[in-house]
């Protein structure tokens, strides 16, 4: 088979020329002149549009590039600036009201007022708790990051609702924060939820609190009220009543181990232990 050779893109020209019988040439053939065009992919126009393209495209990227990364450290600068505030507007004016409270201790012993002075003590000890809470509340939410949708922040959120305002829950957050799987965060809060809703419309309790503790490979979440209590093994045969049924199924599902102590009379406590399993990050570098 013989190989067909594509003549490259420019000018040509195509001489003819013809025998005669007798073995002469034609002194003038004949002339073509033609010209093959380059397809449009190998025009200059092409390529020049092509760079350009790609400089488009990677200055583009570069921007965006720096745009998030601008968009990220002003959050940061925000996030500081706030803290800066809650500090100066927080604990700051609560050491200043402890050294004030001191002073008045001071002076009372010097008059000899002793229980006066236990008193103020007292008040001060109670001073100084608060501070500690709000401290406390202010690291958690730079640990999370202030995330709106991290668990500390959501578990805030049904602690503070309305619902629930006539039991005034108290949170308390521990340990080093740590993103975990969705599917583990939205059963604990629907965990929360339920037995708040118990509290709420079977214990007729007047204190309730929530306690959120990381440890390094399990998670602790304590929901405790001073109710009228109830005894367990009927509270889960109670026909009619699934809540408590539904709170060990969601245990479950989250490789959870639910503990519910109560007695008639002696108030209930909801302990859940659960291991720490984190948010699965998206596999780079394989094929």
């Amino acid at each position: 088979m013989r190989r067909i050779r594509i003549l490259p893109p420019g000018m040509y020209r195509f001489d003819v020329q013809a025998m005669n019988e007798d073995g002469v040439w034609n002194r003038s053939g004949a002339e073509l002149r033609f010209r093959i065009v380059p397809p449009f992919y190998r025009r200059w126009w092409f390529l020049a549009l092509a760079v350009l393209s790609l400089c488009g495209v990677l200055v583009g990227l570069y921007l965006l590039r720096l745009r998030r990364l601008r968009g990220k450290f002003d959050a940061v600068l925000a996030e500081r600036n706030r803290m800066a505030r809650e500090i100066h507007d927080t604990l700051t004016q609560d050491f200043v009201a402890t050294s004030l409270q001191l002073d008045l201790i001071s002076q009372q012993l010097g008059r000899g007022k002793v229980e006066t002075a236990m008193e103020q003590v007292k008040r001060t000890r109670q001073l100084v708790t608060e501070g500690l809470d709000e401290a406390r509340r202010s690291i958690w939410e730079l640990r999370a990051n202030n995330s709106q949708d991290s668990l500390p922040t959501r578990l805030t959120r049904i602690v503070e609702q309305d619902t629930y305002a006539v039991l005034s829950p108290r949170l308390h957050l521990g340990g080093a924060y740590r993103e975990l799987e969705a599917r583990v965060e939205r059963e604990l809060l629907r965990i929360v939820q339920e037995a708040l809703s118990n509290v709420l419309h079977h214990a007729k309790a007047t204190e309730v609190s929530v306690d959120l503790h990381y440890s390094s490979d399990t998670l602790m979440l304590t929901i405790e009220d001073n109710g009228v209590g109830f005894s367990v093994d009927e509270g889960f045969h109670k026909a009619g009543h699934y809540g408590l049924l539904g709170m060990k199924e969601r245990a479950s599902l989250i490789d959870g181990a639910l503990e519910i102590v109560s007695e008639p009379g002696r108030g209930t406590r909801i302990t859940l232990r659960t291991p720490i399993t984190l948010q699965s990050q998206p596999e780079t570098g394989k094929r």
